[in-house]
């Protein structure tokens, strides 16, 4: 009697090897009916044999029952079926490499995001502390200065040479430089935030230095949260010079989108227009 099965999936190179260890390739018939089969890994390979030689088998396949384990006694062995995974399950050795590789992939991704949102963070974990300290914004007619300049070290001489000429001694404006004001001791950190807080206006002097400098990004992400906070007209940028596209990043991308941008020049007409631009914004 020919039974008719589907694809059980046994037919691997283990099943073949043990088919041909244990049976003889010129057997015509074989009766085992009544026998007391058990239904697990071990017979995996005669299973497979019977799929292929059905025929053969005397009596099958009503006489051919299970006896263990308890899940398949009494069911029939034509529907003995155990797929691959349930006789080859994973090592301990694969797991633990699945398990490192997954959290290493998590940590990789985890990783990128801290550094996309570094200067987020940072700026958040500093909101937390100044909370704890109990930490208030200032209000408008309290402003310790007029403007927090926010620029790169290797720009000082401009600096010193066009800006605080024009600002400070001529318009008596009291400005913030970090090389000059900023508190000595003091956390990097909380020396730019508490500076951008307790000025009136942000002035952002860009450069391919500037925008090459992780500080000055930090000083610049912070001025676009001031500007968010208190609206337009709170951050200018004085461009000195072109600025490379490997040296844009997109937050500074978007913060020249959305602040006043003026670009320096050396011709004396334009650029007492210039400083008259900057110091009209600046008492708006």
């Amino acid at each position: 009697m020919t039974g008719t099965f589907t694809s059980l999936g046994l037919c691997n190179t283990d099943n073949i090897r043990k088919i041909e260890a244990n049976v003889p390739a010129k057997v015509k018939h074989l009766g085992l009916s009544g026998n007391p089969f058990f239904c697990t890994c071990d017979l995996v390979w005669f299973r497979a044999w019977i799929q292929l030689n059905s025929m053969k088998i005397i009596g099958w396949p009503s006489n051919y029952t299970c006896s263990l384990p308890k899940e398949w006694v009494h069911k029939s062995l034509a529907d003995f079926d155990l797929d691959y995974s349930a006789c080859h399950p994973l090592s301990p050795y694969v797991i633990f490499a699945i398990c490192i590789s997954s959290v290493s992939f998590l940590f990789l991704i985890m990783s990128f995001i801290t550094y996309k949102k570094r200067w987020q963070i940072k700026y958040q974990l500093y909101r937390l502390s100044a909370r704890r300290r109990g930490y208030q914004v200032l209000g408008d007619h309290e402003f310790e200065y007029d403007v927090f300049v926010s620029y790169n070290s290797s720009d000082s001489v401009w600096v010193i040479s066009e800006m605080i000429p024009r600002l400070e001694k001529k318009e008596k404006m009291k400005l913030c430089l970090h090389e000059r004001d900023f508190e000595v001791g003091k956390h990097i950190v909380d020396n730019i935030v508490d500076a951008i807080q307790n000025s009136r206006k942000v002035l952002i002097i860009l450069s391919n230095r500037f925008a090459q400098s992780q500080w000055c990004q930090f000083e610049s992400t912070m001025a676009q949260l001031r500007s968010i906070k208190s609206g337009e007209g709170a951050v200018i940028v004085i461009i000195l010079e072109n600025i490379h596209m490997q040296n844009m990043s997109k937050s500074l991308h978007i913060l020249m989108k959305t602040t006043t941008l003026i670009e320096w020049t050396k011709d004396k007409r334009a650029k007492e227009m210039l400083w008259n631009n900057v110091v009209s914004t600046i008492k708006s």
